[in-house]
């Protein structure tokens, strides 16, 4: 995912200099933790965990719109939210709702880019809470504003 931020930035100046700097410790210390004291621990995934986990992750995004819940989707698959959640840190890189939100805000790009509808009934669409919400996680993955990234994608 934060390879996936850097790459995708598309800003320039001082702004973006400080923003790709924040990303770049950010993956720094991602890769510290993976590489841990305690990191021998928390692979220890056993196969059926793994299938568990991608039968998950496939119900996950079946509808990123309205997801079950973390408990439902965990009882679904065999195993408790706990376990499902550290399942995903370690064979996903991110939460259960990261990759969520993750997949959200790729449709929500794909529409930017290619629908014309305003982006409050994008944001709706896609399953954010509301507009403002859904500002603030685009400006997070993508380092702007939606209507400025579909400015710039259309010029």
């Amino acid at each position: 995912m934060l390879l996936e931020q850097i790459i995708s930035y598309r800003q320039r100046g001082c702004i973006s200099e400080i923003f790709l700097a924040a990303k770049k410790y950010e993956l720094l210390y991602k890769l510290l933790e993976l590489l841990g004291p305690d990191s021998a621990s928390r692979q220890r995934v056993t196969s059926a965990e793994r299938r568990a986990a991608y039968r998950a992750h496939r119900l996950l995004l079946q509808d990123v719109t309205a997801p079950p819940s973390l408990a439902s989707l965990a009882a679904s698959v065999g195993v408790n939210r706990g376990r499902l959640t550290r399942l995903f840190r370690h064979i996903y890189g991110e939460t259960v709702f990261g990759i969520l939100r993750r997949e959200r805000l790729r449709l929500a790009r794909n529409l930017l880019e290619s629908d014309g509808k305003n982006i409050t009934d994008i944001a709706y669409d896609c399953g954010f809470s509301s507009p403002g919400h859904f500002t603030k996680a685009f400006i997070a993955r993508y380092g702007v504003p939606p209507k400025k990234f579909r400015q710039t994608t259309r010029a």
